[in-house]
């Protein structure tokens, strides 16, 4: 390839060389023109030579190169699936791990609420025995001071009553003593007339002010004899002043405004 070339190298080395000159001719300054001498150089191109035809390789080294490219295809197919196989496996040996860790992590939550929940519940029922024992204490508390207040009460009452009974017992006394005092006193006053006869009776009601003194008298109930009623009636007015209780609330209330039954007894 590299003899066949050289007369081509060649040519075109002379065709650089002339052209080289032509430039330097023309820029250079004018002188007096020299024809120069060439030596005539023939040159052909000369085609490269043909290579050798390669004889076709027998039909047994293609079947070979076919199988083996098949073989090495289908290993080539088997190391990729055996790739693929080990990405599914991790893959899923990934997301098993993953689902074990989120289920672990979803008892633990689980567990966690329950015992939260469970805490909640026996902190709630706890504070519900504490609250039902206060209120049952304090009920009881309530129970026995109302027991307590109801005895202090009824002892009081009774204590009252006692007193009332004696301060009346002591009242009636005095009311008693006082009525028979002025019985008495119209007794003492009294002048029978003729026509008095035995089982007579005037009830009189009297009028008086504070220290005994009669304001008022009249017969509320006769005796059936006038004259008799007349002297009764006179008896209290001469007597003028009743003796009356110094206490002003029992004269008051048994001694301003009284009825007194005359019924004489020497009739």
């Amino acid at each position: 390839m590299k003899n066949s070339l050289s007369p081509f190298f060649k040519a075109a080395l002379l065709h650089a060389f002339v052209i080289v000159l032509l430039v330097y001719s023309w820029t250079a300054p004018q002188e007096p023109l020299v024809k120069p001498k060439f030596n005539t150089i023939q040159a052909s191109l000369v085609a490269p030579p043909k290579p050798a035809a390669v004889a076709p390789k027998p039909n047994v080294d293609k079947k070979r190169q076919q199988e083996a490219k098949k073989r090495k295809a289908q290993e080539k197919e088997k190391q990729k699936k055996l790739q693929e196989k080990k990405r599914q496996q991790k893959l899923a040996k990934e997301k098993a791990e993953k689902t074990r860790r989120l289920a672990k992590e979803e008892k633990r939550r689980k567990e966690q609420e329950a015992k939260k929940q469970l805490e909640k519940e026996r902190k709630a029922a706890k504070e519900k025995k504490r609250k039902a024992d206060q209120k049952a204490e304090l009920e009881s508390m309530r129970k026995k001071e109302a027991e307590r207040l109801s005895e202090l009460e009824k002892l009081r009452a009774q204590e009252t009553q006692r007193l009332e009974s004696l301060e009346y017992s002591e009242e009636q006394k005095i009311i008693s003593q006082y009525r028979v005092a002025i019985q008495q006193q119209v007794q003492r006053t009294w002048s029978r007339p003729p026509s008095a006869r035995k089982g007579m009776q005037s009830v009189l009601k009297i009028a008086m002010i504070p220290g005994g003194e009669v304001v008022s008298v009249s017969v509320v109930e006769s005796s059936g004899n006038a004259a008799f009623d007349r002297s009764v009636e006179q008896a209290v007015r001469r007597a003028g002043i009743l003796p009356v209780p110094p206490d002003a609330a029992i004269f008051d209330r048994h001694f301003r405004i009284i009825e007194l039954i005359f019924r004489p007894e020497d009739l």
